[in-house]
């Protein structure tokens, strides 16, 4: 009988783990999502838990369920000013890069 109830308590805690960590993977998939396009999402949830409105996903499934459900958050594949900056700056020497190596080349002459 005793060796019975250890079992069953050995299960239950085995259960209780596997969810548990279930419901860790679904968060830490939730947090690690990108930012620009479920931020607005990741928001909500963090809100809504503090309040006990809303309860962050289970499973993995349901994690990605919300996740794919979700509508993008507006302007999320903009480019931000601070980065154009940066990549308009890289352009410009790559084309002078180009232009200096066609030079070194000989195929373009200097006038």
């Amino acid at each position: 009988m005793v060796l019975k109830n250890q079992t069953q308590s050995k299960d239950k805690s085995m259960e209780n783990a596997d969810e548990a960590f279930d419901r860790y993977m679904a968060y830490v998939m939730i947090q690690k999502s990108y930012k620009p396009k479920f931020g607005s999402l990741i928001q909500l949830l963090e809100n809504a838990q503090q309040f006990k409105e809303i309860k962050y996903p289970k499973t993995l499934i349901e994690a990605k369920e919300l996740l794919a459900s979700h509508t993008y958050d507006p302007g999320w594949n903009k480019q931000p000013a601070s980065m154009k900056s940066v990549n308009q700056g890289q352009s410009e020497n790559q084309k002078r890069n180009k232009k200096e190596t066609k030079e070194s080349d000989g195929t373009i002459e200097n006038p």
